[in-house]
Formats: C-alpha cells, sequence, structure tokens
C-alpha cells in the first residue's frame, strides 16, 4: 500500500444497478462509476480526484431524479504515514492502523452525521460562535444511543502564547471552567439512571486545551496538546477490564440475594423484540444465492451496510429501554448500579465486534468484520464443521463452510479458525435460540444473528454471575425477545 495514497468508496452500484434497466444513462453511469472504486490512488493524482467528486455530484443527481428511499453511501479513504505521535499510538495501543472519520463539525448549522460505532467521538468547539451551543446540543441528542459506551472528547479552542506549565495549566483550568457552560445544555437529556454517568453529557470532565499552532516547528503549547490529546486516544483503546465491575456486581447480588436476582431477570426478561416489518420472508438461504464475498470491498459493502444499520437499531434499542429506568423509582444505590451494569455490559458486547474466523491479510480490515458476521450467519453449519477436530485443524473445515456457501475470497490462505470459547460459545446461542426467528431482509438476518449473538453472550455472562449452571441459562435465554 502506498504511503501517501487515497481509495474512493461507495455502495451506489449495490443499490442502483439493474434496479432501472431502461435508463441507459444510469447504466453508462454505473460502468464509468465502477471504475473509479476500489483503486489506490496516489496523493499526486489531482485529475482522478477532479472524476471522483464529479462522480458524487452525478450520484447525488441520481439520487434526487429518482427520489431515493436509501441514500448511497460515498466516501474517500485517506492513506498516510504516520507522524512520530501516531507510530508513538500506534505502539502504545499495539494498533496496526488508526482511523479518523471527519464528519460536518458543530460550527454552524449542520445535521448531524451518524457513525454506527467509534471507539472515540471528538468534538472540536470554539467560543466564538454562536450557533455552536444550539447545534451542539441537536448532534448530542441524535448520537447519544451511539456513544453509550464510547469515550468521548471535547477540544476546546484557545488563544495566546503559552510557554510554561504554569501559564498551560491555567489555560487547561480555563477551559474546564468555559466548557462548563455547555454542560448546562444536556440537562433535559439527563433524566434517566443510565445518562449520569454518560461521557458525552459531561463535557468539563473529558475536554482539553486545543491552543493555536507554529506553521514552521512544533511549540511548547503543541507538545502540551498532543500529551493530553495522546492520553485520551490511549485510554479510549485500553482493554475493557470490568473486574471490578463484576466483582462488585456479584457482592451486590449477594448481600441483596433474591431481590437483586429479581430485578436482573425482570430487566433482562424486559428488553423489548425489535420492530420488523412484516413483508415477504427473507430465507437465510438466500445468503447462498447472493454470492457474498469475505472481504467488504469484494462484497461491495453490502454486509457491511447491514451491519451499520444493525449497530444502529440495537444501540437505539437499548437506549429507549434503558432510559425507562428512572431514578425516582429505582432510588436505591444499588438497584441503579444493577441497571447501568447491565446496560454496559450488553451495549459493549453488542459493539465488540470477535468471532472465531481471523483473517491475517495484511492489507484487511481488522477484525475482519464481513467475514465475522457471515461466519454467524452459518453458525450451524460452522458448529458441525469443526465438531471433533483438534483446535490446530480447524482452519480448512472452517474455510470449506464459507466456500460451499457461495462466499468468495481471493485469500482464504490468510484466514485462520480460533480456538476461542467465547466465540465458540456465541455460535452456539445462535444456534440454539436465534436460528428459527423469521426475518424480513438481509439486514434484519444480520441484526437477528450476528448482533443478537452478540448481545446472548453478555446475557449469558451475566446470568452466569448469578451462579446458573449453562442448561438453565440456555433455556432462559431461548424464551427471550430479539
Amino acid at each position: 500500500m502506498a504511503e501517501e495514497s487515497y481509495v474512493f468508496h461507495s455502495n451506489f452500484n449495490s443499490l442502483y444497478v439493474g434496479e432501472k434497466k431502461e435508463d441507459e444513462e444510469l447504466s453508462n453511469f454505473n460502468a464509468k462509476l465502477g471504475k473509479l472504486l476500489n483503486r489506490m490512488y496516489s496523493m499526486t493524482d489531482l485529475d482522478e480526484m477532479k472524476e471522483i467528486e464529479s462522480a458524487i455530484k452525478e450520484i447525488r443527481d441520481f439520487e434526487k431524479k429518482y427520489d431515493a428511499i436509501q441514500s448511497s453511501d460515498s466516501y474517500i479513504d485517506v492513506y498516510q504515514k504516520p507522524s512520530d505521535y501516531a507510530k508513538k499510538l500506534l505502539r502504545e495501543c499495539k494498533l496496526g492502523s488508526i482511523e479518523f472519520t471527519d464528519t460536518p463539525g458543530v460550527s454552524g448549522k449542520v445535521a448531524a452525521t451518524k457513525i454506527a460505532k467509534s471507539d472515540i467521538y471528538m468534538f472540536v468547539l470554539r467560543p466564538d460562535n454562536g450557533d455552536e451551543a444550539d447545534t451542539l446540543l441537536k448532534v448530542v441528542d441524535v448520537i447519544k444511543a451511539d456513544v453509550a459506551t464510547s469515550k468521548v472528547l471535547y477540544v476546546y479552542k484557545i488563544e495566546g502564547i503559552y510557554s510554561s506549565k504554569e501559564e498551560y495549566n491555567e489555560a487547561r483550568e480555563e477551559v474546564k471552567s468555559d466548557i462548563s457552560a455547555f454542560t448546562s445544555l444536556f440537562e433535559d437529556l439527563r433524566g434517566s439512571i443510565i445518562s449520569t454517568d454518560l461521557a458525552l453529557l459531561n463535557p468539563e470532565e473529558h475536554c482539553i486545551a486545543f491552543p493555536s499552532m507554529n506553521k514552521e516547528k512544533s511549540s511548547f503549547q503543541e507538545d502540551e496538546f498532543m500529551c493530553d490529546f495522546l492520553g485520551a486516544i490511549i485510554e479510549a483503546f485500553k482493554e475493557n477490564d470490568t473486574t471490578e465491575q463484576d466483582k462488585k456486581f456479584v457482592e451486590i447480588v449477594n448481600s441483596q440475594g433474591g431481590e437483586a436476582k429479581k430485578l436482573i431477570n425482570q430487566i433482562i426478561d424486559e428488553i423489548p423484540a425489535h420492530s420488523v416489518e412484516k413483508t415477504k420472508e427473507y430465507p437465510p438461504e438466500n445468503i447462498i444465492e447472493e454470492k457474498h464475498d469475505r472481504v467488504k470491498t469484494k462484497d461491495n459493502y453490502r454486509i457491511d451496510g447491514d451491519l451499520s444499520y444493525a449497530y444502529r437499531r440495537e444501540s437505539e434499542l437499548l437506549h429507549a429501554y434503558f432510559s425507562s429506568f428512572k431514578v425516582e423509582n429505582y432510588s436505591f444505590e444499588w438497584q441503579q448500579y444493577i441497571i447501568k451494569y447491565i446496560y454496559n455490559k450488553l451495549t459493549y458486547s453488542t459493539r465488540t465486534d470477535r468471532g472465531l474466523g481471523k483473517g491475517g491479510h495484511p492489507f484487511e480490515e481488522r477484525p475482519a468484520k464481513t467475514m465475522l458476521v457471515e461466519e454467524s450467519l452459518l453458525a450451524d453449519k460452522i458448529l458441525d464443521s469443526i465438531a471433533n477436530t483438534e483446535p490446530y485443524c480447524r482452519n480448512v473445515p472452517y474455510r470449506k463452510v464459507f466456500i460451499d456457501n457461495n462466499i468468495s475470497s481471493s485469500s482464504w490462505n490468510y484466514v485462520g479458525c480460533t480456538n476461542d470459547e467465547e466465540a465458540e460459545l456465541k455460535l452456539r446461542l445462535i444456534k440454539e435460540c436465534l436460528i428459527n426467528k423469521k426475518v424480513y431482509s438481509r439486514a434484519e438476518l444480520v441484526l437477528c444473528r450476528y448482533i443478537g449473538g452478540l448481545r446472548l453472550v453478555a446475557e449469558y455472562k451475566i446470568l452466569e454471575l448469578l451462579g446458573e449452571k449453562e442448561t438453565q441459562i440456555i433455556a432462559e435465554l431461548k424464551e427471550l425477545k430479539f
């Protein structure tokens, strides 16, 4: 991969190709767009960039022409050589790469850009924009469900020159004071138990100063900013260690006894089912007929788009449900802890991609989300294929299930099947509890089997902490709505 390059992606063709066969203009554009997609361009390829910009304009024109219900997702990935700061970040977080998604800011009247999930959300604010507070409130209200278990960082612009630690520390305190004015914006969003600890609604606790930068060379205040910035990013990528929370949860259960267990079971049992529009049923076998690929780019982002939809549906459902738990109805501290604990467990699990399969190709996404979704869609077949095999003999039968179900890849030799107990538990729970659920679209199938499987793992772990045995837990999980 070139060090300084860009790639244009769009799922426009997957949404429109073949839809309007009589439209020759659209057909010709599909062909032209296909030649631009998923190619590596050098940063000096300005003519290609102009052609891509023109193609994006044509995409919007076609969507307007056909009054598109679903807008296509078109964007440009830019690949850059890491700076010294970025190298440090990658080393400390043990990452191969880090992805920044730039969206329209809050400095002006813009609509919130919904991102399915991110490890950390950053808001860059400045004190001299009259529309900023109102826009920030609208953005926060839209994304609050998606940010539930993510880190948040408010980056606040400051002016002036700071040349000592003392001066910069004063600036840090001033930023906390100034940004606290934004906290009052979120009063109406704090009505539930789960919102009390939400980082998104407490900007003064999650903010750093953003000073002016020197064009020519790094300055003292830039070094201080990067120190704060890297610290926040590194914190976001830390492994989620819930040992202490789990321990406190068990202590509460032991001290409160049946009353705590009753509340826990009630919370889990009453999570509502996802609403579905019961049109023509979507048979899971359609996956075979649709001929998917295990890599999102070669799959034309079909599964990847369904997954973004599924993340959003699940986060919105869980947020809406758990927001109904109010302090006035659950006034004891132990009750509030249980509610927040279960919410955090479920949301974190459903937003943490994992499975048996590991893709090792140097250029592919890590984790290989499209493959992990497909693995869950084929859960019963995967389990049958690896049954009674030694852990080191799983790779070939694992890959064969994909190949036998028309899932292609030019890099199967890079794919392995791990001996991960939790990942295998996910597949078993899908087979036991979700395999017979009716769905009415491929996106709903992804929601049910992949996101549903991830949620079931969290629910299994919670019930396991109550001391329940596996057969009892699975029997209870079978009765849950999804």
